[in-house]
């Protein structure tokens, strides 16, 4: 199972939400598309398909609409990795064969496919660097390309790459309280040496957000992710969001950095049990890895005791270990 990534957690959290998504969305894809999208028929759609190794590199969500009344897929992909992925357009199209396949099984005697309209949303330092057409990925010289254009598979997915627009340009977009946090958040807030301003762009912002019905949570989301992501030390955030956003929010700061701090802990305390069981039996086996994710941190450390003396993975459970004479 893949690990999540702080970046990948916010995404997610923001844009599962239609009306969020819809409006980073609707900032991206051409004026004259977007007027055709029917927004408030935005639904995710759930896809059991997507690779581990996919998972790894990219977020994703996909989207069912009603494009000028024909069924249609939106489909945001989150590109966090340290530069462009030369390759994206290749994964695009992998990934548009999945769909149009699944979505085949349950019309069984559909005579067209549904239009998938691909946006990558990227931040980086440097910016989005390879192609977003797909024609540029085939090994033939313009000429020969040009030649065949007819016969050539080719498309362009479109880019939102956050590192190229301006805060203002990104402000000045329809978007939700909540999406305009986030896009603000993923520019900035993993590179700059000074988060606090950031925030200050932000602080407007959050107070609005917590008269919305899922503002707290939303909060609590985002100052998650600028406390693993950043620089900025919890006391510094919290009294930040003391002076600037309210008591409410600040207590929510105070529980999110209780959560990391256990979460901390129980990830270290599964580091040292995986350790120990490599070099007690050779392996942390699968099963013990997800068993480790439902108990808790007192069981870890008694099956961290256990080791000690078991002779097989079954004494650490079952505590016989714990009762052999020395």
């Amino acid at each position: 199972m893949a690990t999540s990534t702080p970046h990948d957690s916010l995404f997610k959290f923001a844009f599962g939400e239609p009306r969020h998504a819809a409006s980073m969305l609707r900032s991206v894809v051409p004026r004259e598309v977007a007027d055709q999208i029917q927004w408030e028929s935005l639904e995710r759609v759930s896809v059991a398909f997507i690779d581990e190794e996919f998972s790894k590199l990219y977020a994703d969500l996909l989207f069912a609409a009603k494009l000028r009344g024909h069924e249609a897929f939106l489909w945001l992909l989150f590109e966090h990795q340290s530069s462009s992925d030369p390759w994206m357009a290749f994964r695009v199209l992998e990934y548009a064969v999945r769909v149009w396949k699944d979505w085949l099984r349950a019309h069984e005697k559909a005579t067209r496919l549904p239009a998938i309209v691909p946006v990558v949303l990227h931040h980086s330092e440097r910016g989005w660097t390879a192609s977003t057409s797909f024609s540029e990925l085939l090994d033939l010289d313009e000429g020969t390309k040009k030649a065949l254009g007819p016969y050539l598979i080719d498309f362009r997915f479109l880019l939102d790459d956050l590192t190229r627009h301006t805060d203002d340009e990104i402000q000045a977009r329809a978007l939700t309280e909540l999406a305009e946090m986030v896009a603000l958040a993923f520019k900035h807030l993993p590179y700059d040496e000074e988060p606090v301003r950031t925030l200050e762009k932000v602080a407007p912002l959050m107070v609005r957000l917590m008269n919305e019905h899922d503002g707290l949570a939303a909060l609590s989301a985002f100052f998650r992710y600028t406390m693993q992501v950043s620089d900025v030390e919890s006391g510094t955030l919290r009294t930040f969001v003391a002076t600037n956003v309210g008591k409410k929010a600040e207590e929510i700061v105070m529980s999110t950095a209780e959560k990391l701090i256990q979460q901390g802990q129980r990830e270290g305390r599964v580091a040292l049990l995986r350790k120990l069981f490599i070099a007690r039996f050779g392996a942390f086996p699968a099963e013990v890895a997800e068993r480790a994710r439902h108990v808790s941190p007192e069981e870890l450390d008694h099956w961290a005791e256990r080791l000690l003396m078991a002779q097989s993975i079954d004494e650490v459970f079952d505590g016989s270990a714990s009762h052999r004479p020395l």
